[in-house]
């Protein structure tokens, strides 16, 4: 006999599985996959409204195609917006000024090496 455990929404699900032979009981199988599918399509998702993060008061735009990445770039433990742009193929770096509950981006600045700017072939 197995136990198998189930995590769904903190909610623990014990199902008992008989084993006969190396293989496990078709019932117990089917009755496991009825109640996993139940569990995961019983939940109702909902998402927040979205919003434009802003920059300064402005809306921060950089044209069609942007490669956003949300990462604590500096090291101080705030999560700081990367955000490449697809026409010029610079990569611009908005320093978190807030917290990571509400970031505040005030402006940004371009990713360098060597003083020079970092670009992205685009296309």
């Amino acid at each position: 006999m197995r136990l198998a455990f189930l995590e769904k929404s903190n909610i623990f699900i014990q199902i008992l599985l008989t084993e006969s032979k190396g293989a496990y009981d078709m019932r117990s199988c089917l009755l496991l996959l009825l109640l996993v599918s139940t569990v995961a399509f019983s939940q109702t998702f909902s998402f927040a409204s979205p919003y434009n993060l802003q920059s300064g008061g402005t809306t921060i735009d950089v044209g069609y195609y942007a490669a956003p990445c949300v990462v604590d770039w500096d090291g101080d433990t705030l999560k700081d917006l990367i955000l490449g742009q697809f026409s010029s193929g610079y990569i611009r770096f908005y320093k978190n000024e807030g917290s990571n509950d509400a970031p505040v981006f005030n402006s940004f600045s371009y990713l360098q090496a060597d003083g020079v700017n970092i670009t992205m072939a685009s296309g």
